[in-house]
């Protein structure tokens, strides 16, 4: 039978842990002091890109159930979409627009991640699967004659089932559209059963 084969780091470190082992020395004064400095003047760009991002969310939800963009941030207030207002940006027609000096420009959205979904690979060609025949398998088959036009047979039909999406009702057929050269010899289609023709000296495919 002709066949076919598929083949945040998340660290973390506690500043009230260190400052409590600390006594004011040079660990206090050059890790603790500058870390909560740090962590200051961070926090509000850090409330600025995540109420950009669950804005960002309430405004696909809102354009994709209400069918268009909302007009400003109160709409998705009143639908439901978000708990309230912010003072960090407004909406304007689904677009965020800065309104906390201190946030900056509109961070930039994160790509979303695609998934290409494979669902079985290239197929190969009569000399790369016969490749893939180990000597007792060619030996099995009858030969390499045997193994050399089975592995023909089975690559045309392969390559013409993922360019066509539809198998092959005869040998013939892979002749005449041109994926395998000539018609076999050795080999022969019976009730959707590729067999050994007679005298061929071929062996049936177990």
């Amino acid at each position: 039978m002709l066949h076919r084969r598929l083949t945040l780091l998340v660290a973390a470190a506690s500043l009230a842990a260190l400052t409590a082992c600390s006594e004011g020395g040079a660990i206090e004064e050059n890790v603790v002091r500058p870390g909560i400095t740090a962590i200051t003047e961070d926090a509000p760009a850090a409330a600025c890109t995540a109420n950009a991002s669950v804005l960002r969310n309430a405004i696909d939800a809102y354009t994709m159930l209400e069918d268009g963009p909302p007009p400003d941030e109160q709409a998705l207030v009143d639908a439901g979409y978000l708990r309230e207002t912010t003072t960090d940006w407004e909406v304007v027609d689904g677009e965020l627009v800065a309104e906390n000096p201190a946030c900056g420009s509109v961070p930039e959205q994160a790509p979303v991640a695609t998934l290409d979904i494979v669902t079985e690979t290239e197929p190969l060609d009569a000399d790369d699967l016969y490749a893939t025949f180990d000597q007792a398998a060619i030996d099995s088959i009858g030969g390499e004659a045997c193994a050399r036009e089975l592995a023909a047979i089975i690559a045309a039909a392969e390559t013409f089932l993922a360019e066509r999406s539809a198998e092959p009702t005869d040998i013939e057929q892979l002749v005449t559209t041109g994926y395998l050269a000539t018609s076999p010899a050795l080999w022969e289609l019976v009730d959707a059963e590729l067999l050994p023709a007679a005298g061929s000296g071929c062996n049936p495919l177990e």
